[in-house]
């Protein structure tokens, strides 16, 4: 469902979730904000989720598309004015990780939030054109190695995870990349020759990896992915990284306990739902479920993570 009925339904069962008591959540709609626009491949996950969850919880989940400031105005308009009630939760991408590193913001994403399930992560990698002469990643960084920033690569935006990740690498390896941000376009833009590789979605640049344009490097997924098994993950050539944009439903801080609760179990058993498998499969979605607990340490770990890079690559803000 839709953003739409919300106000309708907020007007019709005005009694608080507390005042009720956790045994009668959810007596009305929930929302479900999704920060990216409609139709994406992430809100058509959401909105599978949220269908397939409704079942579980008997109240429909409305998907709320709040797109802009990179997939964190949803978020952030949830920690600052929803009611820990259970009745506004919402996607919670790795900019919200990020951003606050970078620039002052009105959120701590380790304090403001309460993280209730973690399902997966973009799948990712680098790509180059089919008749490039890097056969491999270590190809690549050989050449940038003997020609410093000669080499040219894409990713789809600057500071955001996949260039901060290049980055890294640039660091660890000691050599000297020139990076090209990109809205779209990305893919045909290694094709066409303007850029040498592109770090980027892997769904977007399908097409063009099976109509044998594109020649995958590496993957930033844990682990292979099932349509490119030849194809190595940075684990696999000796770098500790994972750079799949990692991401999981959360809600405003200071939930009840038993309302997370629900919420996570109805997000657990829809995401075994065969529509969300179906869903997960077409787009490559990864499966990388974490329950509150384990999301609540990991948010924290990946918080540190990405301030160590960005402190690395000179990208973090002064405090």
């Amino acid at each position: 469902m839709r953003a739409g009925a919300a106000t309708f339904a907020g007007s019709v069962f005005p009694i608080s979730v507390i005042a009720q008591g956790i045994a009668n959540y959810p007596n009305r709609p929930i929302t479900l904000i999704v920060p990216w626009a409609a139709g994406s491949g992430i809100d058509i996950l959401h909105c599978t989720l949220a269908e397939a969850a409704s079942k579980h919880l008997g109240q429909p989940m409305v998907v709320d598309n709040k797109a802009g400031a990179g997939g964190t105005a949803g978020p952030a308009t949830m920690a600052a004015l929803a009611k820990p009630d259970g009745y506004t939760i919402s996607h919670v991408p790795i900019g919200v990780f990020l951003l606050p590193l970078q620039q002052k913001v009105s959120w701590n994403p380790l304090t403001d939030f309460t993280f209730i399930i973690h399902l997966s992560g973009f799948p990712t990698g680098l790509v180059v054109k089919s008749e490039s002469s890097f056969k491999s990643f270590r190809d690549l960084i050989e050449f940038a190695r003997t020609n410093p920033g000669a080499l040219t690569y894409g990713s789809p935006g600057a500071a955001g995870s996949l260039h901060i990740g290049m980055e890294v690498i640039a660091r660890q390896e000691g050599v000297q990349l020139t990076h090209v941000p990109f809205n779209a376009g990305i893919e045909t833009a290694v094709v066409g020759g303007h850029i040498m590789a592109a770090a980027s979605g892997l769904p977007v640049m399908k097409p063009l990896i099976e109509a044998g344009q594109l020649r995958v490097l590496t993957v930033f997924t844990a682990e292979r992915r099932p349509w490119l098994r030849d194809v190595p993950t940075m684990r696999d050539l000796g770098y500790d990284f994972v750079l799949d944009a990692p991401f999981g439903i959360a809600g405003p801080r200071g939930m009840e306990a038993g309302i997370v609760e629900k919420l996570h179990d109805a997000f657990n058993l829809a995401r075994k739902d065969p529509k969300v498998l179906d869903v997960m499969n077409r787009l490559d979605y990864p499966d990388r479920y974490m329950d509150p607990q384990a999301y609540t340490i990991f948010a924290r770990h990946l918080f540190n993570e990405q301030k160590r890079y960005l402190e690395t690559i000179g990208l973090a803000k002064n405090n």
